[in-house]
């Protein structure tokens, strides 16, 4: 309530000339904000820049469908291997041991794994963080996981993975008959298709699905550093301007650095392209009767559009020839500007009255329409914008130089600055990295996907080696008859590998359909996106079958070359 008061009594009536008279009590409110809540929400004119929500859901998500896979291993695994236990369930069962117990019993061992596992990945942890802070430029240490919330999670993990990757081994186990274990036969389940095949096909296709998150994850890093902006990035040198006294003597820097043989073009603004943020207001157009025309702007010199190569589609650019440009108001808009007015055609707009709300005894007037740049990063929308001309007081200076010179114009730039401002610290960077610097995020997120999925590959691999070895053993005297009635190796291989490949292509048909899914959510959150093309299922597929292959073969090819007799004479 003490802030709706601080609206009406202070802020309302310095705005009044911008609002209308009817909604002026509701169209401005002051709303309070948890600090907590900063951090991953992307505001306009935040305290720091935003962290990503989205970056932040992915690798959630991408950790624990790794550390699913490796459950399913473990799944896999143990009731691959269950024949080796069951003489084991066998006789405690005959002498009295309840499922329960056994149960119990087999969930214990999944749990201590699963304690084992949490302190070897602490270990690992503690060498990988300083490596990892500095790809992520991140501070980040195991003290922060000293709080009760975060031992609270990590106890909770510990325990949820060593229940769910021992509940189907330990029930599947000790439901063993004894006297079919004791009589030598296995005791267990049978069919041509059973659980661990389920495994198999789960982990593998949340690989290829991570495969294929990672290459739409760079094919859209790609489009954005592709695509064209409507405006000149490289060769672009950009001088921050925060002192007053830079901007008082501007043009006296200005007119020397336009004597360096490398120096092509100067320009300056109160903001460049890349900017985080721009200021918006209102103005009052003769396009627009009786309505106020809000759009973002910044005020520009003579030489910007010239310095960053952006054309006009209608109109004229700011010229010193025309006083008027100086002393009265005038003003250069978008395309997105013109289309918010309903005009299509750029001519019908030149010329016409436009006032800024907070100008005095100004007629202004459009003189230009620019086409269409991007100001802002890909993944918004160009917005309406409009330029005002500024020649004294620029923000930021925009220098373009000649091709080949990156090293020799930031040194150049900065002796004629501490020749003109010698008490000033000089600043720069080129324009390519404001841009890369847009998608940092995206960037880092393609990297830590690609080590995942290279995680989860090796670690779906693990599984898969481990399944082949125990099935290559099962099949030990099927390969030697079949080597002995003159079955050649390659043949055995191929033998042992369809099972698997029939595995991975049933992965592949379920991996596909769910991450065009979820990858098609994630680009709808670019407004420049591109669409989904089908060689990257296809290429995802193939590499994921491709490595299975490869992981059974290693194998499966050691087994098809034992010697026949070998075989035969241990069964």
């Amino acid at each position: 309530k003490k802030l709706d008061v601080l609206v009406s009594e202070y802020i309302l009536p310095a705005f009044s000339q911008f609002l209308q008279a009817d909604d002026a009590e509701s169209s401005m409110k002051l709303y309070l904000r948890s600090v907590k809540d900063i951090h991953l929400c992307d505001l306009m004119w935040g305290i720091e820049p935003s962290g990503s929500q989205t970056s932040v859901n992915i690798f959630s998500i991408v950790a624990i469908l790794i550390l699913i896979i490796a459950c399913f291993n473990f799944m896999n695994l143990s009731t691959a291997m269950a024949s080796k236990r069951s003489l084991e369930v066998g006789v405690r069962k005959t002498m009295g041991a309840r499922k329960k117990q056994l149960v119990s019993q087999f969930l214990g061992e999944s749990f201590l794994i699963s304690i084992f596992a949490f302190i070897i990945a602490l270990v690992l942890i503690e060498f990988i963080l300083p490596s990892y802070n500095l790809f992520a430029n991140k501070s980040l240490s195991l003290l922060s996981l000293g709080s009760a919330q975060s031992l609270i999670l990590l106890a909770s993990i510990i325990v949820v993975t060593g229940i769910f990757a021992g509940l189907y081994p330990a029930f599947y186990l000790s439901s063993f008959k004894p006297i079919a274990v004791l009589k030598g036969r296995s005791g267990g389940h049978s069919g041509n298709f059973n659980f661990r095949q389920v495994l198999v096909v789960l982990q593998f296709a949340i690989s290829i699905m991570l495969i294929i998150g990672t290459m739409t994850a760079y094919l859209q890093l790609q489009y954005f550093r592709n695509k064209p902006l409507g405006f000149n990035k490289e060769n672009m040198l950009i001088i921050p301007v925060e002192s007053s006294y830079v901007k008082e003597h501007y043009q006296a820097f200005r007119s020397d650095l336009l004597q360096l043989p490398i120096v092509e073009k100067i320009g300056s603004s109160t903001r460049v392209p890349t900017n985080p943020t721009y200021s918006d207001t209102g103005f009052e157009t003769e396009l627009l009767p009786g309505q106020t025309f809000l759009s973002k702007y910044y005020t520009i010199d003579y030489d910007y559009f010239d310095c960053y190569d952006i054309p006009f589609v209608a109109g004229r650019n700011f010229s010193k020839e025309f006083t008027s440009d100086l002393d009265e108001a005038r003003y250069i808009i978008n395309e997105a500007a013109m289309h918010k007015m309903g005009i299509r055609d750029p001519h019908e707009v030149i010329g016409k009255q436009f006032d800024y709300l907070g100008a005095e005894n100004k007629e202004g007037r459009i003189i230009g329409v620019v086409k269409d740049y991007h100001y802002q990063g890909l993944d918004k929308q160009i917005e309406p914008m409009v330029h005002f001309l500024n020649i004294d007081r620029p923000s930021f200076i925009s220098l373009k130089y000649v091709e080949g010179n990156d090293k020799e114009i930031a040194i150049l730039a900065s002796q004629k600055w501490k020749e003109h401002f010698p008490g000033v610290v000089f600043t720069s960077n080129f324009m390519e990295e404001r841009y890369d610097n847009l998608y940092v995020n995206e960037t880092r997120m393609q990297s830590t996907l690609i080590a995942f999925t290279i995680l989860a590959l090796f670690v779906a691999c693990l599984g898969l080696f481990g399944l082949a070895t125990f099935i290559a053993q099962q099949k030990t005297r099927e390969i030697g008859i079949r080597k002995a009635h003159g079955a050649s190796v390659g043949s055995i291989v191929n033998l042992l590998n369809r099972v698997f490949i029939k595995w991975v292509l049933i992965a592949i048909i379920v991996a596909c359909p769910l991450a065009y899914y979820f990858l098609d959510e994630w680009l709808a959150s670019f407004y420049y996106r591109i669409n989904l093309p089908l060689w990257v299922f296809i290429a995802s597929g193939l590499i994921g079958l491709a490595i299975a292959v490869f992981t059974v073969s290693v194998q499966t090819f050691k087994v098809a070359n034992t010697n026949p007799v070998d075989a035969l004479r241990y069964e």
